[in-house]
């Protein structure tokens, strides 16, 4: 979520995030039952899970980059929400 001065408030894209945070969950998960520190299949695991954990913060910093960036997204943002899902110009 982010909140601009104006007190406007935005939510980050939650199908994109909630998806990554469960499979982020699930490799997290594998990473844990691998006991063996020096073993290449817990070095891969850990890999993949700092991998998916950055594409968790891309996903966050690129909604942040879009929301102060381009000022047509939160207009249209701010209709979508004030008006639903109707076209307004």
């Amino acid at each position: 979520m982010a909140i601009t001065s104006d007190g406007s408030k935005y939510d980050l894209p939650k199908k994109q995030l909630a998806k990554l945070e469960k499979n982020r969950k699930r490799k997290q998960k594998k990473l844990s039952k691998k006991t063996d520190k020096t073993s290449n299949k817990r070095r891969k695991a850990k890999r993949l899970v700092a991998k998916v954990s950055g594409k968790i913060a891309r996903v966050r910093e690129d909604f942040l980059h879009k929301l102060s960036r381009f000022p047509g997204i939160r207009k249209q943002s701010y209709l979508r929400r004030k008006f639903g899902s109707e076209e307004h110009g």
